[in-house]
């Protein structure tokens, strides 16, 4: 007689007759047995209470029921593991305050040093280092902060603090890690990309340019030569000698410094501001050469407009350029004023001194275009990269002249030159007495009075 498996399962679970098997169910009646003892258990997971799945602390339910209740499980874990942190560690309120600030390496430096310390590691004081971050800040902080990938773990305030500080006290970069905890390969990558976005933004707003008409209407023009726009003269860095053989390096000896530099035109209106600086040049070029490849800027910053034709002009060089305004210049750019109406002083003939209208012609020449001294001495008073011999690459020029420059310019607007300067002179220098070429001119001249004199009588 022929039983499925689950019907002589079930008779015997149940008493009944015995069960004759046929040989060819024993496979059957295997799998009855297991699926009877798989129901066995599934009823008592579900009836019972000491089941292995309540051992295992899983919720009962629907999935999603389970899924709620493995979440408040989770939750619960995770505040417990918060609360032995902050019972081992303690509060870290204070912490979470300083990443939020705008600039905690400054904040740090004037917690344990005042605000004094602005000063001493930048040109600036709290509100003039304030003012400026106001004026380029936004636009730095824009650009530094654009790109993918893990961004800086500095703000851009303070790198800009710190780029400051490189360029006022200039030292080896593992040195600069030291004051603000970084290593010297981190810190030399964040002040070098903060330079290479703050010099653009700088120049483009300090590098500003005036016409005559707009220095006349202020006031801000020249004492003895009412008609110049602007002093020009070359800024020389000496720098580290080139590597290569003696004719690379040749082109960057200058034989009148005789040293190895960079040289910068830089022209400076009669208020002391720079309105117009070079990239750099070679040591060895000529300044005279230097200003004939910046022509344009000279002729197109001094050509009169059409209000200013009408202003009566009999200065020198206005028959030869009645369109254009004068620069001062010095002896270097001798024969440039045929392409400009350049000022340059007399020259003295050999052996021979100058007249006396010359020389006194010459005095009030210097007296005015001194200015553009003065604005290459306050560069090297608040930066000093540019005071000492140049070590950086000479790629890293152009960036580094652009900032100090745009910084100069800044620094003039706050505190005008000849005044600051002519205070720290007085306290550092003692009177000047004349040079013996000036006392050999004099006495000349005096001697020619006398004799004069006695012709006379």
């Amino acid at each position: 007689m022929y039983m499925s498996g689950a019907l002589r399962a079930t008779l015997a679970r149940e008493g009944g007759a015995p069960i004759i098997l046929s040989p060819n169910s024993s496979s059957s009646s295997s799998r009855g047995r297991r699926r009877n003892t798989g129901t066995t258990t599934g009823g008592s997971r579900r009836r019972g209470t000491g089941s292995t799945g309540a051992a295992r602390g899983r919720p009962a339910g629907s999935p999603a029921a389970r899924a709620v209740a493995e979440a408040h499980r989770r939750q619960a874990a995770i505040r417990d593991s918060l609360r032995s942190a902050a019972d081992q560690y303690g509060n870290v309120e204070s912490e979470d305050d300083a990443a939020d600030s705008a600039s905690p390496i400054i904040d740090q430096f004037v917690e344990d040093n005042g605000l004094a310390a602005y000063r001493a590691m930048t040109p600036f004081n709290r509100a003039e280092y304030d003012r400026l971050w106001g004026i380029v800040g936004p636009a730095v902080f824009s650009e530094f902060m654009k790109g993918k990938g893990p961004k800086c773990k500095n703000t851009p305030k303070d790198i800009f603090f710190i780029m400051l500080n490189v360029l006022h006290l200039p030292t080896k970069w593992d040195k600069h890690g030291i004051d603000f905890g970084m290593k010297g390969p981190t810190i030399e990558k964040q002040v070098w990309k903060m330079m290479k976005i703050a010099a653009p933004i700088l120049k483009a707003h300090f590098q500003k340019k005036m016409t005559m008409g707009e220095l006349r209407d202020r006031g801000q023009t020249f004492k003895n030569f009412p008609y110049a726009h602007h002093a020009t003269d070359v800024f020389f860095t000496h720098s580290n000698r080139p590597s290569g053989t003696f004719e690379e390096s040749r082109p960057y000896f200058s034989g009148k410094h005789h040293l190895y530099g960079l040289k910068v035109e830089c022209s400076v209106m009669p208020n002391g501001q720079a309105c117009n600086w070079t990239a750099h040049f070679r040591g060895g070029m000529h300044d005279k050469t230097i200003c004939e490849t910046n022509i344009k800027f000279h002729k197109r910053s001094t050509k009169k407009t059409a209000a200013e034709r009408a202003i009566v002009d009999h200065g020198e060089l206005a028959d030869q350029h009645p369109n254009n305004w004068a620069i001062l210049e010095d002896l270097a750019y001798i024969g440039i004023d045929d392409e400009i109406r350049a000022i340059t002083p007399k020259k003295k003939k050999p052996r021979r001194n100058l007249p006396r209208l010359d020389y006194e012609r010459n005095v009030k020449h210097a007296g005015d275009r001194v200015i553009v001294e003065n604005f290459f001495g306050r560069a090297c008073m608040i930066t000093g990269i540019v005071a000492k011999k140049y070590t950086w690459s000479r790629e890293r020029f152009n960036l580094v002249i652009d900032i100090v420059f745009a910084l100069t310019n800044y620094h003039i607007m706050l505190h005008p030159l000849r005044v600051q300067d002519g205070e720290y002179m007085s306290m550092t220098t003692t009177t000047p007495t004349p040079s013996s070429r000036m006392r050999s001119c004099r006495g000349h001249h005096r001697r020619e009075e006398e004799a004069s004199a006695q012709n006379n009588k």
